[in-house]
């Protein structure tokens, strides 16, 4: 009995110190990230996704994102529709509803008829049968730069870019 609660508590502490490199390692790559940089990089991926840059909702993206990164960044957690769409909106001078179905549209077009990249990369990745909210998309590209499963699509190294 002594043994198991002994086995129990060592795996509790290797669980913690797991957690805190991880924690740590993630911080330290998103505090090396060029903000120029990375907006080139998310460009490059969304282009791969769908070559519509001439949404809106693909520049609505874009900002989502990088404000998600910059939020991990800080350390501070990020609501889609409590923060991302008030900031856009007042950065482009709308409304919050026009980011939010701008975002959506775009994502939209991305998964209605998606391309072959979309499909092998992402679908089956994440096992999507349909397309994710906004929310889970920006999510997921975010977490993607900054764990950086994204640079092997957009032809890079897995390198930080510091600033």
């Amino acid at each position: 009995m002594s043994n198991k609660i002994t086995d129990i508590r060592e795996l509790r502490e290797v669980k913690k110190q797991k957690q805190s490199t991880l924690e740590s390692t993630t911080k330290e790559y998103v505090d090396r990230f060029d903000p120029e940089l990375l907006r080139k990089d998310i460009n490059a991926l969304l282009m791969k996704m769908y070559f519509g840059r001439h949404y809106k909702g693909f520049r609505y993206t874009k900002e989502a994102i990088i404000l998600s990164i910059d939020a991990l960044q800080n350390g501070h957690n990020i609501f889609v529709t409590k923060d991302i769409y008030p900031i856009l909106a007042r950065k482009y001078e709308t409304t919050k509803q026009n980011i939010e179905h701008n975002i959506r549209t775009y994502i939209e077009k991305i998964f209605s008829d998606p391309n072959d990249f979309v499909i092998s990369n992402f679908m089956l990745q994440f096992s999507m049968s349909a397309r994710p909210s906004n929310g889970e998309f920006i999510s997921i590209i975010a977490d993607g730069f900054i764990s950086g499963w994204a640079y092997k699509y957009i032809n890079k190294e897995n390198t930080y870019n510091a600033i």
